[in-house]
């Protein structure tokens, strides 16, 4: 099982009927993801410029270079502010204009999440409130520490207590989050094969070749594909994507090989099982 987190049920929210809707931004109405390229692409570009200049800024205080320049008195601290501010507009700017061409051929949703899917909205809500309850008490716990406990060996234990629970805390959550976005990107993966599957009969098939079986025989062995990706580690939703077009695709030139060679069509299932299946790789089984 891949790490999830709780990011990915802010920014990807999935509607009831498992499709995948992005937001950029809390104030966006979310696009429709038509490729997953594009989701790819926005992770890749849409925060270039932000995490650039971080990195730049990260890089100077490192360096002290802003030290320095003050020093020298060769900017103050109110240049620093403009140009921060610059940065910041520049940034704004920037992450419009990537997100209006990425999602240019996606249709933009009016309806808001909050609106479309109740189950997520509530969990979203649920994991917000136990993690306040949960920073209040914290809160209560050390404030009451600080005041009754005198000795030093006691106010130590109290430290490694609070460790443990914040520990244990994060554990707990990272699961729940992990189950459930797990959950929720299996649906929409099974969503996907279904759609994906209904593409190939539109596909040229070889002559000799039934292309309704070779659908069935691909349908057959979907869900333990999909079972395996959510027990593999590392795997990713766009790896996913990708895994199950390679399977359909070459679970369809084997099969349409069978027929070329003349094999008896009730025998394609055992020779799919025995040769297909055990030599099917994994994108991310390669990586």
């Amino acid at each position: 099982m891949s790490d999830k987190y709780f990011w990915q049920l802010i920014f990807i929210k999935y509607t009831q009927d498992n499709k995948r809707v992005f937001y950029p931004n809390f104030f966006s109405n979310g696009y429709f993801i038509t490729s997953e390229e594009q989701m790819i692409n926005y992770r890749k570009y849409g925060n270039k410029f932000f995490i650039v200049c971080l990195f730049l800024l990260y890089l100077m205080f490192k360096l002290k270079l802003i030290k320095l320049l003050l020093k020298l008195h060769l900017v103050n601290f109110w240049y620093l502010l403009i140009i921060l501010g610059i940065i910041i507009l520049a940034g704004i700017i920037y992450n419009i204009a990537v997100e209006k061409i990425i999602f240019r051929y996606s249709p933009k949703i009016e309806e808001k999440f909050w609106e479309n899917n109740k189950e997520n909205t509530e969990f979203i809500l649920q994991t917000a409130g136990s993690f306040i309850l949960f920073i209040g008490l914290l809160a209560g716990f050390i404030y009451l520490c600080l005041k009754l406990i005198t000795q030093w060996y006691l106010f130590i234990a109290a430290i490694i207590g609070i460790v443990i629970i914040c520990w244990l805390y994060d554990k707990n959550q990272k699961g729940r989050i992990n189950e459930y976005v797990s959950t929720l990107e299996y649906t929409a993966l099974s969503s996907y094969s279904k759609e994906a599957i209904q593409k190939l009969s539109q596909d040229n098939f070889s002559e000799k070749s039934n292309p309704y079986k070779i659908i069935e025989n691909a349908e057959a062995y979907m869900p333990d594909l999909l079972a395996y990706f959510i027990r593999n580690y590392n795997y990713t939703y766009e790896n996913e994507i990708k895994n199950i077009d390679k399977y359909i695709s070459e679970l369809k030139i084997f099969n349409e090989s069978l027929y070329e060679k003349d094999i008896p069509e009730d025998e394609h299932l055992k020779i799919i099982e025995e040769e297909f299946l055990p030599n099917f790789e994994c994108i991310n089984a390669q990586e």
